[in-house]
């Protein structure tokens, strides 16, 4: 998902420590890494997953929170739909009606010697069926939609602060980033459909942009 702005190689989390034994961390341009021709300096993993994430935050308008709401739930109806989960209901629905006709044919007094066992084999398909159903559900929770846009409504109002959150919310949003000197270029899944849009980097304290090899803090 990030990349080098100018070879285009993948780039990697690296770490350095210092004299003091403060550890810091990068993302490096594998090429770079591995000697093979490109120049690109390593850049501070806070400051580059900051300027990413406030460019997400700006993108996220009321369009885009209704768009990522329907790809979470229809990603959620494909999961189900692979696994067999909605004809599953549709059978029990129907083993559950068939019961229903039964019983009211018994109530009304219509009997005879194979009503018990025909509705005995129905009770069993049915319980066969939840049994299933169940353990399905259990596998994969299908996601509420009210939890869904109570979730990315707190994205949008940065509630959640922790870093793994806020990488989550960078693969949740981003398609790609291709980082530069000075800036990246951030291509989101949704609104751009594949278009670029460019953003300097945001100016962290102690931040360098232009920092050298990690391994001169040792």
């Amino acid at each position: 998902m990030l990349f080098c702005g100018d070879c285009e190689s993948a780039m990697v989390g690296i770490s350095g420590t210092s004299r003091s034994g403060k550890q810091y961390h990068y993302y490096s341009c594998n090429k770079q890494r591995l000697k093979h021709g490109c120049d690109r300096k390593p850049i501070p993993r806070d400051l580059l997953e900051q300027t990413v994430l406030n460019a997400v935050y700006e993108a996220m308008d009321d369009d885009m929170i209704h768009w990522m709401v329907e790809a979470t739930i229809n990603y959620g109806e494909k999961i189900q739909e692979e696994r067999g989960i909605p004809q599953k209901k549709e059978l029990l629905a129907a083993e559950k009606r068939k019961i229903r006709h039964i019983n009211d044919a018994i109530a009304e007094g219509v009997w005879n010697s194979s009503t018990s066992s025909i509705l005995y084999e129905h009770e069993k398909t049915a319980a066969i069926l939840e049994k299933e159903i169940a353990n399905l559900e259990k596998e994969f929770t299908p996601p509420d939609r009210e939890h869904v846009e109570f979730y990315f409504d707190m994205l949008r109002k940065k509630r959640f602060s922790t870093p793994q959150n806020r990488r989550n919310v960078i693969e949740q949003f981003v398609k790609a980033v291709y980082a530069y000197d000075d800036h990246v270029d951030i291509i989101l899944y949704y609104p751009d459909n594949g278009g670029r849009r460019s953003r300097r980097f945001d100016t962290l304290p102690g931040a360098d942009v232009h920092t050298n090899d990690p391994n001169s803090h040792q």
